[in-house]
Formats: structure tokens, C-alpha cells, sequence
């Protein structure tokens, strides 16, 4: 999360920016879906992601905990928010499990990968982000709960109450977009785990006047709870995908010594084209 006390940079992590292309039936998938919402971005509350507006720990770090299973599970958490966020009161979407494992590019969508879907569906629902209601011989239905975990009745964050005081928005319902191009240029299913958790957290930490962003280790770790390699894993693979620019921000020094952190700061113009697939 910050450079070395001496100025020098942290250890490099060597990961890979190649990855397979999703299946064809994977990206028409996506299309569809976003021509079905008719192109809208997909709304994220800040309290799914920072302990700042939400819950510690926060149901992100949770998900990305969660080992082999995190990727799915966060995949199909913001899927759902990009499906059921938008459109009427309900905020409810009903696909079969293998509609979802061919939308996230699962291997052996009709045995294996719908049952990891159904595995992500009870873990989003234990943690009380969505409720699903499953009738035999139909798909469930899968309803949209509050992203910071209560089990509050979800409303679109930009179309909560606000406040008659100050006629702003709570805290809680403060929120970051993803645009349709994440969807559609298939980069939801392209960032690994930790890509995808520090595209939202730098989202979450980016400026209303465009500087860069910048925060102190120790905060970022109780605003967060990622570990430290997830950090790094995350915000290098971002940087070698084009959609991250790291510079340096000196702190303080001494005579001996200067000492410098890490600045952040996105490019989301690099959604509109699509990932480095490999040959």
C-alpha cells in the first residue's frame, strides 16, 4: 500500500495482464443483458465497500475472503446490482443458475457452474445482501437487499431519501458507477479477484476536483480490511491493464531520508476498449 520509509518502492508482484477470451456465448451473454437494461451504469453503494459509509468489516472485504469462491461471488454480487439496480420498484431479476454461470463464463455451465452459482447465491443471502425465493421447476427469484449487508429493502442509492436538513444524501446511500463498457467489453469477467475489489476501492477513494488519490496504510487497512498483498496484487494488475496511473506523493523526510506514498489515479477510459486477450 505505500512505498518503503526509505523512498524505495515496494516489492514488485509479477502477475499476468493476458487472459483467456471469454467464450462467445459468454459475450453475447453480457450484450444481451445490457441491451435487457438498456445500457445503464451499475449504481455500487459505498458502504459495500468502505468502512467509512458502512459496516466493518465490509461486506467486499468478506467476499474477497472467501477464497476460490471469492471471484464468483463478487462477479455475481455486482451483476445483480447491474440487473435488478436499475428498472422498477422490485429490484428483483429471475435467471436459472446456469443463465448466470454462462454470463460469467463458467466452466460446465450446466453442472459445475450452476452449482457454484447456487453456492454464491446462499453466501450473498446469508450476508444479507440479496433474498432469494426458490419455487421447483422455476428459475428464483432473487431480490436486492441494502449493499451494506442489514437486510435493509434495497432503493437505487441516487433515488434515496435525502436528508430535510441539508437535502443531501446520507452517507449510506453514497455510491460509485461502473459504466455499461465494463459489462460489455467483458472486464467484469477479464480483473482477477483483487482487480476487481480495487477498481471499486479506488472508485470509492477517488476526488471530486481530479487530483490523485492517496491514503495512509494503516487507514486503508481499517477502511478496507484487504490484506496487503491483495492490495498490491490489486493496483499492479490495474496499472498493467492501462486503467490505473501510480505516481508518488513525498510525506515527509529527514536528513537522511525521504518519505514517499503512493498517489492513485484512474482512467476509466480504458473500458471502452477491451482487454488484452490472449492470441
Amino acid at each position: 500500500m505505500s512505498a518503503k520509509s526509505d523512498g524505495s518502492r515496494p516489492r514488485s508482484v509479477r502477475i499476468s495482464i493476458s487472459v483467456p477470451r471469454p467464450s462467445d456465448q459468454a459475450l453475447a451473454q453480457l450484450r444481451g443483458a445490457d441491451r435487457r437494461v438498456q445500457g445503464r451504469t451499475t449504481q455500487i453503494r459505498r458502504s459495500f465497500i468502505s468502512a467509512e459509509c458502512g459496516p466493518s468489516p465490509t461486506p467486499l472485504s468478506r467476499i474477497v475472503q472467501g477464497g476460490r469462491a471469492a471471484g464468483v461471488r463478487l462477479r455475481l454480487m455486482l451483476a445483480i446490482l447491474w440487473l435488478a439496480g436499475g428498472g422498477d420498484h422490485r429490484h428483483e431479476v429471475a435467471f436459472p443458475a446456469r443463465a448466470w454461470a454462462e454470463l460469467l463464463d463458467l466452466a460446465d455451465p450446466g453442472v459445475s457452474g450452476q452449482r457454484r452459482i447456487r453456492d454464491a447465491l446462499k453466501f450473498l443471502e446469508n450476508a444479507g445482501l440479496i433474498d432469494v425465493v426458490r419455487s421447483p421447476g422455476r428459475p428464483p427469484t432473487i431480490s436486492l437487499r441494502r449493499e451494506d449487508g442489514s437486510g435493509k429493502p434495497y432503493v437505487a442509492p441516487l433515488r434515496a431519501p435525502k436528508s430535510k436538513k441539508t437535502g443531501k444524501l446520507a452517507r449510506h446511500d453514497w455510491s460509485v458507477l461502473l459504466p455499461p463498457a465494463f459489462w460489455t467489453n467483458a472486464w467484469a469477467l477479464a480483473l482477477s479477484t483483487p482487480g476487481l475489489a480495487l477498481l471499486l476501492i479506488l472508485r470509492d477513494l477517488e476526488r471530486s476536483d481530479g487530483k490523485p488519490a492517496w491514503i495512509a496504510p494503516e487507514l486503508a487497512q481499517a477502511r478496507f480490511g484487504l490484506s496487503e498483498d491483495t492490495w498490491t496484487r490489486g493496483v499492479r494488475e490495474l496499472e498493467a491493464y492501462g486503467l490505473l496511473r501510480i505516481g508518488r506523493k513525498p510525506v515527509g523526510s529527514s536528513l537522511s531520508w525521504k518519505r514517499v506514498r503512493n498517489t492513485y489515479r484512474l482512467r476509466l477510459n480504458r473500458l471502452n476498449s477491451e482487454p488484452n486477450w490472449e492470441d
